[in-house]
């Protein structure tokens, strides 16, 4: 019995999930789900080892004798294949398990795959969101402050407020579609830039925040107008007015990345936003354009052309 099995490990913060996916050669689905893993995990690696070692599990309890194995982790298919070696002292005991595990099949193939084209990838993030949500610092109880204790003989004036503590959701290295939420300038360290402040939409996760930052230039090939077209739909050109406000709402796909603090905290970094699809313009929309733009190159060499 021939079995496709699809895994893949998420992990963030000392926790770790996994995702499995099992097909028949004509892709039926023969099971899939997405679990925590119970114990602490140090390291994404660590978890993509656990997944890969629940796959096969899984394909030898279905009595499977042969299985395709797709994983998304380049590290761990070269290590399984014998051509990186295992230098992590962590995972050099889930590397000889996986290695036993595949004897007990007449055939192991190891193939390597994009995480957006493995259904496990879903599977092993949501499992692991829905977990880190669950166990979320919950709300302060109210607190309450003398605002005039140290001014004062007078009778206290107590104030409550309650402090709510918000779960920050670190996200794995994917490209995510999100909604413009603001638009602003500011001065950043390396003077104005623009903010694009942005959650993300995904069926299977909380509205994340992101944040990404662009000098503030009005060139049509900085950052701030590309990603302005990205939520436009469509690239602005020369001689266009951006109306920022107009494009809150609006959704793109934003490429996030996981970065470290110099105090050693992780954070997602937005290294770019694209729109979401390539608008196909119509010959009669081009023709258009190329008017136009011949109108602009002609006034821009003679401007005298234009009329009073």
């Amino acid at each position: 019995m021939h079995v496709l099995a699809f895994s893949d490990g998420s992990f963030q913060a000392g926790t770790g999930a996994i995702g499995v996916v099992l097909f028949t050669p004509k892709m039926q689905r023969l099971r899939s789900f997405g679990a925590v893993i119970p114990e602490p995990v140090h390291s994404a690696n660590e978890a993509e080892y656990l997944a890969v070692l629940r796959a096969l599990q899984e394909c030898l309890r279905i009595g499977a004798t042969e299985v395709t194995l797709y994983t998304d982790s380049e590290l761990l298919h070269r290590q399984v294949l014998g051509i990186y070696s295992v230098t992590a002292e962590h995972l050099r005991e889930l590397h000889a398990q996986v290695t036993d595990l595949s004897l007990r099949f007449r055939v192991v193939h190891v193939e390597h795959i994009r995480s957006e084209h493995n259904p496990a990838h879903a599977l092993a993030k949501t499992a692991l969101n829905r977990h880190r949500k669950r166990t979320a610092t919950p709300a302060l109880e109210a607190v309450d402050i003398d605002s005039n204790a140290e001014h004062t003989t007078q009778a206290k004036e107590v104030h409550s407020m309650k402090i709510t503590v918000t779960e920050h959701t670190l996200l794995e290295p994917d490209a995510y579609r999100v909604k413009l939420v603001d638009v602003e300038e500011v001065q950043g360290q390396f003077g104005k830039q623009i903010r694009f402040q942005m959650e993300t939409t995904d069926p299977d996760l909380p509205a994340v925040p992101l944040t990404a930052w662009a000098n503030s230039s009005t060139s049509v090939t900085s950052k701030a107008v590309k990603w302005a077209g990205a939520f436009n739909g469509a690239p602005f050109r020369q001689g266009d007015t951006i109306d920022f406000d107009a494009l809150i709402g609006k959704e793109a796909k934003a490429v996030v990345e996981v970065k470290q603090s110099g105090d050693g905290r992780e954070f997602n970094r937005v290294t770019d936003i694209l729109p979401l699809r390539r608008r196909t313009l119509s010959t009669e929309e081009m023709n258009r354009r190329a008017r136009e733009e011949r109108q602009r190159e002609q006034l821009e060499d003679d401007p005298f052309l234009s009329e009073d």
